[in-house]
């Protein structure tokens, strides 16, 4: 059998169109209604109101690029076999950010007797976290000003 972790580039490229048609589609749907946030119909005729669409339409660029980086710095993770770098959520051995050795052997941690700090995949997978993190924070924006 073969490796279930290999792609072939048709896989990926399927996957990619399909992760940004179907958003498109959404909004565009959406669009089309006229229930865009800050949009009017007139006779038929689609008007966005620029004010209202200025600071939302930058946080949505934003929050596109965003995304991309978080998808970008989950395949790192990955890559890198940090996925399992924390054992804990949200934090890693406790902590917000990644301890240090001597720490952890000062604190006493029971979670590095089990599992033992290896820095760099806890890094890269704390850095992703980060960044996720923040990017749903930006989407949960998003929605407010959609629904405001």
């Amino acid at each position: 059998m073969g490796d279930p972790m290999k792609h072939t580039p048709v896989t990926v490229l399927t996957v990619l169109l399909l992760s940004f048609l179907i958003p498109l589609g959404i909004a565009g749907y959406f669009v089309y209604q006229g229930k865009w946030p800050g949009a009017q119909v007139n006779r038929g005729h689609f008007i966005l109101d620029r004010t209202k669409l200025k600071f939302s339409s930058y946080l949505a660029i934003a929050t596109t690029l965003l995304a991309l980086v978080v998808v970008m710095l989950g395949a790192y993770t990955r890559l890198k076999d940090g996925g399992l770098g924390c054992p804990d959520w949200p934090g890693c051995y406790g902590h917000v950010a990644v301890p240090s050795e001597q720490q952890l052997v000062l604190e006493n941690n029971e979670a590095a007797k089990i599992q033992p700090l290896e820095a760099p995949k806890a890094w890269a997978e704390m850095v992703h976290r980060y960044f996720a993190g923040t990017l749903s924070l930006a989407i949960t924006i998003l929605l407010v000003i959609a629904f405001y």
